[in-house]
């Protein structure tokens, strides 16, 4: 049961990041413009929706109570989320 909840909660960080992603691509992200950067916008909208169908993945093996799908969703979600997070990151030119 405990398990359960935190895939749960592990879900809404995974929808929210893509959610995020896809809709701020318009906006200042963290001191860079991705209207004028495309690299970093083509980041931000295919990092938004890999993390939103790995979202809905995690979804449907929670559904299906398959441990093993579980287990691959959740390495699948952390391992995309950071290295989302680590060519954001590295757009960032910092002096």
């Amino acid at each position: 049961m405990l398990i359960n909840i935190l895939v749960c909660i592990f879900i809404i960080i995974t929808l929210f990041i893509g959610g995020y992603l896809l809709t701020h691509r318009n906006n200042i992200f963290m001191t860079m413009n991705p209207k004028e950067n495309p690299t970093l916008h083509n980041i931000m909208f295919y990092g938004g929706i890999l993390c939103l169908i790995i979202g809905i993945l995690e979804i449907i093996a929670l559904i299906s109570q398959n441990s093993i799908f579980i287990i691959i969703s959740l390495i699948l979600a952390m391992v995309s989320v950071t290295i989302i997070q680590f060519i954001i990151f590295n757009q960032l030119k910092i002096k």
